[in-house]
This record gives C-alpha cells, sequence and structure tokens, in this order.
C-alpha cells in the first residue's frame, strides 16, 4: 500500500486541502486498483491530504466486524499515519447544525454521520472530498465532489 506524504510530496501548510471520504479509504485498503491509482496521483501532487476523525471511525468499525479485524486495525493504522486527520470541533459542530437546518428546509437533509464529516471538512476550509458517495455529498452547495 502506498503511504501519502502528510502534506503530500512537496507542500507545505498552506497549499490546497483535498479531503478523503471513507469510500475512498475503503477502496485503497481493499487495492482498488482505480482508488490507488488516485492515490498515487494525489501523493504525488502539491495538495494536502486529510481525512476526519469520523471517517477513521468508520473505518475502524468495519474492522472490528471483520473477521480480519486486528490485520484490518493494522492496515488503517498504517494508511492514517499518512494523512492528517480532523478533529470534529467547536466549528464543525456550528457548520454542522447551519446545514442541517439549510438542508432540512430544502428537503434534502444528508445521513447524520456525513454531515458531520462535510462540516468537519468546511470547518478547516476543505471544500473538496474524494467519495464515491457523489449523491449525498454534492448536495451541499460550495462541496466539490471529486469522484473516480
Amino acid at each position: 500500500m502506498r503511504r501519502l506524504a502528510v502534506c503530500g510530496a512537496n507542500s507545505s501548510p498552506g497549499d490546497p486541502l483535498v479531503g478523503l471520504d471513507t469510500t475512498f479509504l475503503s477502496d485503497v485498503l481493499r487495492q482498488d486498483e482505480t482508488a490507488v491509482a488516485l492515490l498515487g496521483e494525489l501523493a504525488d501532487s502539491k495538495e494536502r491530504h486529510v481525512t476526519t476523525a469520523l471517517n477513521a471511525a468508520e473505518l475502524f468499525n468495519g474492522a472490528a466486524s471483520s473477521r480480519h479485524g486486528e490485520r484490518m486495525f493494522k492496515q488503517i493504522q498504517e494508511l492514517l499515519e499518512g494523512i492528517v486527520v480532523l478533529p470534529f470541533d467547536r466549528d464543525a459542530s456550528t457548520i454542522f447544525g447551519e446545514l442541517t437546518r439549510k438542508l432540512t428546509r430544502h428537503g434534502s437533509a444528508l445521513p447524520f454521520l456525513d454531515l458531520m464529516i462535510v462540516a468537519s471538512l468546511l470547518a478547516h476550509g476543505e471544500t473538496r472530498v474524494v467519495t464515491r458517495n457523489v449523491r449525498d455529498f454534492e448536495k451541499v452547495t460550495g462541496m466539490v465532489v471529486l469522484s473516480y
């Protein structure tokens, strides 16, 4: 498995960010060819690669219910060593509430955890996410969804 550099190959903290969703990280762990190729492209870019504590929790939750859980835990830990993991903090909580209100008014609520992930990314200035879960993430105005 190719490990992402903490801030991309040659990036610095001011460079653009790209959020990595659970679907993408899961596909990398499963050695999906398309996801692994994209991981290589991202690792060579000037972009900082981030995920959220919520995405990490989803990965570990999946491993906990697997008969290969111990091996999966180690693989997840190795993958996350090379990625900045953003917290769900007070700012994310505020954005979560605002998004909930806005999306509910428009009749397009998101699953609770996906909305928390989006809020966490937005709270840290990230407006792009790599995911196969396009349908939910594209409901958030200003969120750019990169699919593969």
